[in-house]
């Protein structure tokens, strides 16, 4: 049997996904210098910011619709969108008058299969504890209705979500925060296409499955 080797896997995935791009088979790992590995991981970075932004925006396209926003009230939101730093605390989207909060997550399931990673799992339900116990900038969202928008990759995202909201008895803890995490998973609820406004319950958060164009 092969053993696992870290680098080995690492040089073949980017050397995969850049010569997909150059059109150029060649080991670029090999020919970086340190400089341009960082230059790389801050693109990186800036790539997971300009899709979170991408998904965002595919959400606020889908709010309209869903809410029914008029023109004036959808430029707002893309503005604000636009306007709002990455990584700035606070909710990815706040539409106050219409009592609407929303965590959008940049993340598919690992390794092309059809689960989340664990880290990616306990992100997702602690926006989930916040969407229902507020943060700084809004404590009380009592009166809100919550939602999570996640990148849509088809059936692998459905299987993902799936076992989301399947609550497990390894999560059982007596960390506080762990419990949150464990009790919230009853809170989760799945947006379909028959879904309205008023099918809706404050006390839930609805994962909002976001595919790009």
């Amino acid at each position: 049997m092969e053993i696992y080797n870290r680098e080995k896997e690492l040089r073949l995935g980017i050397n995969k996904f850049l010569s997909s791009i150059t059109k150029v088979d060649k080991n670029y790992i090999e020919s970086f210098t340190q400089e341009q590995l960082l230059q790389l991981k801050s693109a990186v970075s800036d790539i997971n910011n300009v899709l979170t932004l991408k998904i965002t925006l595919a959400f606020a396209d889908w709010i309209k619709e869903f809410i029914s926003l008029t023109n004036e009230e959808y430029e707002k939101l893309i503005k604000n969108i636009n306007s709002t730093k990455p990584n700035t605390n606070g909710f990815d989207i706040w539409i106050k008058n219409k009592k609407i909060i929303v965590e959008i997550k940049a993340i598919i399931p690992i390794n092309e299969g059809d689960y989340y990673a664990a880290a990616q799992k306990d992100s997702i339900l602690m926006d989930a504890v916040k969407l229902i116990n507020g943060k700084k900038e809004l404590k009380d969202t009592s009166n809100y209705y919550k939602f999570i928008g996640l990148i849509d990759i088809g059936d692998k995202t459905d299987k993902a979500i799936e076992k989301i909201m399947t609550k497990s008895e390894r999560m059982i803890s007596e960390d506080p925060k762990r419990i949150k995490m464990y009790d919230v998973i009853d809170k989760l609820k799945l947006v379909d296409n028959k879904i309205k406004l008023d099918d809706l319950r404050k006390d839930s958060v609805y994962i909002k499955k976001i595919r790009l164009n």
